[in-house]
């Protein structure tokens, strides 16, 4: 039996099969002497002799290679999604990777790679002058192994993955091999951080930045923003709808979803028409049947026409999308690769994800697991499926109070593009109704103002819209919020029982004048109070004003009547 080979044998071999990358065609090992392993190793096939020991996993996976060259052949858009992470050095093969060099140049340059283009960059190439294969061959065959963009996306990684641990390997050989033949006055320490650095080195490698020239965009058309729904959901962006539990966020969103079905409007919003992925953890088959037979009555349908919309009901199952090891890196999940594909096979262009409990396998509290879910579940799904992705959440017990709608740490909402607050009316004890509105608050956008609103009220299993009044009638609703609230202004700073403009002071006025007796204010709730409030403030002639009092060390700001209104 051969000796086993050593490691210094397998540095020797990564390097020399790199420099000297004769494996070559689509779908076939390596023929060449140079790509043999040492101890008559295979590079990828099985012992020549069966009494010896198997060997060790493959150094590089050719056909993964392949996969990605033959798809950047066929289809240079997938250029755009590699080659911020995919350099020529991450191949194990060296003509693959003198192939993929040639495929970047010739896109970079604004020109279109395919067999015929880059020819001409590998007809002189050793590996296949040695193979004896013309060069339109090996190209062609590439084309076979073609893949679509995103499964090409995936392999890229894992070709990075594997020169990862080759060059692991190479570094830890090094350092052995310093260690053994050390230089005086240089402690182990030493060779351990200089390990440690170039592993480091290895595992950022790869992630490149890939910075573009404003000059290239001229005399481009400017792109547009595209949404799901306007101003609220974008497309291909992540969105975070949150809610206390109960407030109707499944409801909502599997309105949105027959709504996008039917291309009939949301919440008096108009919707793009297109396929849905449910994905309700929280829910069975039946309750989703339930709930869209109210919604059905509603919406004047069947479900005949909801063939566009796909519930995938996951109650009682492991939901987890992403999890997260000791160091705090995220991994998506099987179900991850699982759900992708059923999007992609739909093609749906608007996905839910209900709730993030359950498909979140990290610490809520942690900002960097939450911004790597964000980016790395819903916005990924986004991006990969061309799609808007809303995920339903569950704020804090301080976001409900302070009604932020945030939840646990600030890396929510900075990660969600669109974040979106369902809560009901502040509970009027006059008014037993109120137990049944709701508001859907646009918190944050990147695209759009933030703070608008949208008030309906649940009936017979669904939400149903309450349209502003407009023209004549709006304006003679808003005069009269600001006769109401200039009267009890003017009855709080008679008793000097001051109120502010501070939304986060106790004594905010639209909250204080919300709270008093419903004929006291007429029937207007806080929310109609503060518009009222910012009327007021920003007319051109403001009608209140921001007064400041108090001793020089210790100032205070109240909200009081202009002089000349007084």
């Amino acid at each position: 039996m051969s000796p086993r080979r050593t490691r210094d044998d397998r540095r020797q071999w990564h390097r020399s099969s790199h420099r000297n990358g004769q494996a070559g065609t689509a779908g076939q090992p390596p023929r060449n002497g140079h790509d043999t392993p040492p101890d008559g190793h295979d590079a990828f096939g099985p012992l020549r002799d069966d009494d010896r020991e198997p060997p060790e996993p493959p150094t590089y996976d050719p056909y993964c290679e392949q996969h990605v060259l033959g798809t950047l052949l066929a289809d240079n858009k997938t250029y755009s999604r590699v080659a911020a992470f995919l350099r020529p050095t991450h191949f194990g093969n060296g003509l693959h990777s003198r192939t993929y060099e040639a495929i970047a140049a010739q896109i970079e340059s604004g020109a279109v790679a395919n067999p015929i283009t880059i020819k001409h960059f590998l007809e002189d190439d050793p590996a296949l002058i040695e193979a004896g294969k013309p060069a339109r061959q090996y190209l062609v065959e590439l084309v076979a192994a073609a893949m679509d963009d995103i499964s090409a996306e995936d392999y890229a990684r894992i070709v990075v993955e594997l020169w990862r641990d080759r060059e692991a390997d190479i570094a830890y050989g090094d350092y052995r091999d310093a260690r053994r033949h050390r230089t005086p006055g240089i402690g182990a320490g030493e060779y351990l951080a200089r390990a440690h650095g170039r592993l480091d080195e290895i595992l950022h490698d790869g992630t490149d930045l890939h910075p573009i020239s404003p000059t290239s965009w001229t005399g481009r058309p400017v792109p547009q923003r595209e949404w799901s729904v306007p101003d609220w959901i974008p497309l291909r962006r992540a969105t975070g709808l949150y809610g206390a539990p109960g407030a109707g966020k499944s409801l909502l969103m599997q309105m949105l979803g027959t709504s996008t079905a039917l291309g009939q409007p949301w919440l008096g919003l108009t919707v793009r028409k297109c396929r849905s992925v449910l994905f309700y953890c929280e829910d069975d088959e039946d309750e989703m049947h339930y709930r869209q037979e109210q919604i059905n009555r509603r919406y004047g349908c069947t479900y005949d026409d909801l063939g566009d919309m796909l519930p995938v009901p996951w109650l009682g199952r492991d939901g987890t999308l992403m999890t997260f090891d000791r160091d705090g890196r995220g991994f998506v999940t099987p179900l991850f690769y699982r759900l992708r594909s059923i999007i992609n096979q739909h093609r749906a262009q608007l996905v839910i994800l209900d709730t993030l409990s359950d498909v979140f396998g990290g610490n809520e509290l942690n900002r960097t697991h939450a911004r790597q879910f964000v980016q790395q579940v819903p916005a990924r799904l986004a991006r990969d499926c061309n799609c808007a992705a809303v995920c339903c959440a569950h704020p804090s017990l301080t976001g409900i109070s302070s009604k932020s709608g945030n939840s646990g740490s600030t890396g929510w909402p900075g990660a969600f593009r669109s974040h979106l607050y369902l809560h009901p009316l502040d509970v009027d004890p006059d008014d037993i109704a109120d137990i049944d509105e709701r508001i859907l608050t646009r918190k944050k956008s990147n695209w759009a103002r933030a703070g608008e609103t949208i008030e309906m009220h649940w009936k017979d299993g669904v939400f149903i819209h309450k349209p502003q009044p407009t023209g004549i009638l709006g304006s003679i609703g808003r005069s009269h919020a600001e006769r109401v609230f200039l009267n009890l202004l003017a009855e709080r700073c008679k008793q000097q029982r001051w109120v502010s403009a501070n939304e986060t002071a106790n004594n905010f006025a639209p909250r204080v004048f919300g709270g008093y007796p419903k004929a006291d204010r007429d029937g207007f709730r806080e929310k109609d109070f503060k518009e009222a409030m910012e009327r007021l403030l920003l007319g051109s002639k403001p009608s209140i004003v921001i007064e400041e009092y108090g001793p020089p060390s210790n100032r205070h700001a109240r909200l009081v009547r202009a002089a000349a209104d007084a």
